[in-house]
């Protein structure tokens, strides 16, 4: 009988142990588990603040605002990109007309130049023909 209550005393004992054991385990899981949901909800608490102050910050109006003036400058940049190619055309097209032009210039300076000479030439030689004839006196 000894062995039988020995068994039983073993069995209760180990029992009493193990309900002891998984109610310490049950109350530490309990204590992480509040944590835990302490946490979260400080959690969603800041999340729930920073979306009310970051939606103060940029609304909706302000920020299609923004980007309709964004866009906007894109725009006037694109023209004045395109003017700015223009003009450079216009001035590279001006350049060459006013080289043409210089070289015209120069082509009818020496062509007076020439006429000039031309002229200044057959006056002497008239002029010292006239002195070499003798009048008629």
């Amino acid at each position: 009988m000894e062995q039988i209550w020995s068994k039983a005393k073993k069995r209760r004992w180990l029992w009493g142990i193990s309900g002891t054991a998984f109610s310490a385990i049950g109350f530490i899981g309990l204590a992480l588990f509040e944590q835990y949901n302490s946490v979260l909800s400080e959690f969603r608490a800041d999340l729930k603040h920073f979306n009310e102050t970051s939606s103060e910050y940029v609304k909706r109006e302000s920020f299609q605002r923004f980007r309709d003036h964004f866009h906007e400058s894109m725009k006037e940049l694109h023209e004045a990109e395109l003017t700015r190619m223009r003009l450079e055309q216009e001035l590279k097209a001006s350049d060459k007309a006013r080289e043409e032009l210089a070289l015209e210039l120069r082509q009818m300076r020496e062509h007076l130049a020439f006429l000039d000479g031309r002229q200044s030439t057959t006056p002497k030689t008239a002029a010292a023909d006239r002195k070499i004839e003798p009048h008629g006196n």
